[in-house]
Order: structure tokens, then sequence, then C-alpha cells
């Protein structure tokens, strides 16, 4: 054998002992959602908010995922389809419970967000973005 056939042999080797990046971007949806108004379900006013957030969603088998949100170490678990994602978490932080939904509808981009403590607290809504490439 010589070294071209060699390093041809072991190149291929390489290529199939690691998964092509293109198969995990095709698992992962990084997106960036922009808020636009909250509503406060206690008082069920609405007010005007601003601001934004990365969600990163991990698409597994069978319509199941993982869903994380920035600045949030809790991981939700998630319902994947065609047209939404719906992910839910629960967590407690100094002996109070947390709940947290997020919804997104995969063709307009629109996103509600879920937060309460007990039986009371805000819903946000806005727009997501996918995000296609790091930017450094």
């Amino acid at each position: 054998m010589n070294w071209t056939h060699a390093i041809v042999a072991l190149l291929m080797m390489i290529g199939m002992t690691f998964p092509a990046r293109s198969d995990e971007n095709n698992s992962v949806l990084r997106l960036q959602c922009t808020w636009s108004r909250s509503l406060d379900t206690k008082t069920m006013k609405m007010s005007g908010t601003s601001g934004s957030t990365m969600v990163t969603v991990k698409v597994e088998t069978n319509n199941v995922g993982r869903l994380r949100k920035e600045g949030l170490g809790a991981e939700f678990t998630a319902v994947i389809t065609d047209e939404k994602i719906n992910g839910k978490t629960e967590y407690d932080i100094g002996g109070m419970h947390y709940r947290e939904r997020i919804k997104i509808n995969r063709f307009t981009g629109a996103i509600e967000s879920w937060f309460l403590i007990g039986k009371e607290g805000l819903v946000h809504y806005g727009t997501c973005a996918q995000l296609s490439n790091r930017l450094f």
C-alpha cells in the first residue's frame, strides 16, 4: 500500500468516527425571541415590554425534545411537532415553587412564555427568529 492509499483510508476512517456537523445543526434550533407585551395574571392587565432571550431547542425522537432558555439553569421538556414547540419546567428556589411554560408557533414564530409562582405570574408575548450561525 502506498502513502496516498494509506492517507485516504485514514481520512475515511476519521470521517466515519465523527458525526457530520450538519446532523448536529439539524437537531438543534437556536431562536432569538423578542418580547413585545406582557400579561399580569393577577390583575389581567396587558402592558408593553421589551427585551429578548435566546431559546435553544434540541430535537430528539418521537416528537420529544429539550429546551433551554438563556439565563435559566432549568431544562424544559418539550413536545415538538411540525406546527408547535411546547415546553415546560418546574423548579424551586429559596422555598418557592416556580413553573414555566413556553409555546412557539413554528410557522409564525409567535411565542408565549408563562412564568408562574403559585397561581400567579406573567405571560410574555413576542416573536422568535431562527439564528443560523454563531456571531463569533
